[in-house]
């Protein structure tokens, strides 16, 4: 019997009975032979196979891992508390006044939205909606700065700090113009992370600076963009604004407001209705800031001589009650 065959046994291929003395299977044909060969062969790919089984289950068990760690990671995710809003404001406020004025001061709509976001929470979610209306309000109080203390008004800023009922009372002087900040703390949310025990402060208002009523002064001042784009001559734009200053009511609103809305208007020489506007500063004419542009009219010649007169005339007191209701002026005392 050759090398490699057995005289007794099974085929490895089909299990036939192998017969004693033949090298071939008499059922499929398989060379006896070679079986153990075959065997190998046969091991060798049932290692293989079970190999590739546990490398599959490997990836499915990385797989089945990766995806519960992803969703525990979303999950622990969305019901973290968020981050506490209050956190973003300053701790000094000192510095968040000063802050405040300075952003306004240049007038750059980036700057103007860090102005808006140094407002106290509950101000920012009354306005939020309309925040362009607090920008135009912020720019009319820069322009209206800048107009009477030039652009680099801010170099004049001055903060005061006084205690009065137990709460210190915040006012930024800015040469004549005072603007009192009344200032708030701002608590962290409830659930919101980084509490902390620092305190955050924001601006609940400025009593000088009125953030509502935003279209009226839009619309004066789109009404002025239009026309002088459209005729080229700034002066003449200008008119838009001194016509709705004169015809405006002249005794509305408080102090203030009667100053900002006239005044503008008073330091342009030439500019539509700047004689009633004039008369019109009557009620407010004991304000260090009315008296100081009072003042340059009168020692201003390019203001025509019937200007100056009138601006004489209430700097010093001096104007008949006939005149002041000819223009508009109610409160005549």
């Amino acid at each position: 019997m050759a090398s490699g065959t057995n005289s007794s046994g099974t085929c490895p291929r089909c299990g036939a009975v192998r017969l004693a003395g033949r090298s071939v299977c008499i059922q499929c044909g398989m060379d006896l032979n070679s079986a153990a060969e075959f065997v190998r062969r046969q091991q060798d790919q049932a290692a293989q196979d079970s190999r590739l089984r546990m490398i599959k289950l490997a990836i499915a068990a990385v797989v089945v891992l990766a995806v519960v760690a992803g969703g525990w990671w979303t999950y622990a995710r969305l019901t973290a508390p968020g981050p506490n809003p209050a956190l973003a404001y300053p701790v000094s406020r000192a510095k968040l006044v000063r802050t405040f004025f300075y952003d306004i001061s240049t007038n750059d709509n980036p700057k103007l939205h860090q102005a808006f976001l140094l407002l106290a929470l509950s101000t920012r979610k009354k306005y939020q909606a309309h925040e362009a209306r607090v920008w135009q309000k912020m720019e009319n109080l820069n322009r209206y700065l800048a107009d009477i203390f030039g652009r680099q008004w801010i170099n004049d800023f001055v903060l005061h700090v006084s205690i009065g009922s137990g709460r210190p009372q915040y006012v930024a002087e800015i040469a004549t113009e005072r603007f009192h900040v009344h200032i708030v703390r701002e608590w962290p949310l409830a659930g919101a992370a980084g509490s902390g025990a620092v305190r955050h402060y924001g601006i609940l208002r400025v009593r000088e600076l009125s953030l509502s009523g935003g279209g009226a002064s839009q619309a004066a001042q789109a009404s002025r963009d239009v026309l002088g784009n459209l005729i080229g001559n700034k002066i003449a734009a200008n008119d838009v604004a001194g016509i709705h200053a004169a015809f405006s009511d002249a005794d509305a609103g408080k102090p203030w407001q009667i100053k900002q809305r006239l005044l503008p208007t008073v330091l342009r020489p030439r500019a539509a209705g700047v004689r009633q506007c004039i008369y019109q500063l009557w009620p407010v004419r004991q304000d260090p800031t009315v008296r100081l542009v009072l003042k340059r009219i009168v020692d201003n010649p390019r203001y025509a001589p019937d200007l100056q007169h009138a601006a004489k005339g209430v700097l010093s007191g001096h104007v008949m009650k006939a005149t002041l209701i000819a223009n508009q002026v109610t409160d005549t005392h």
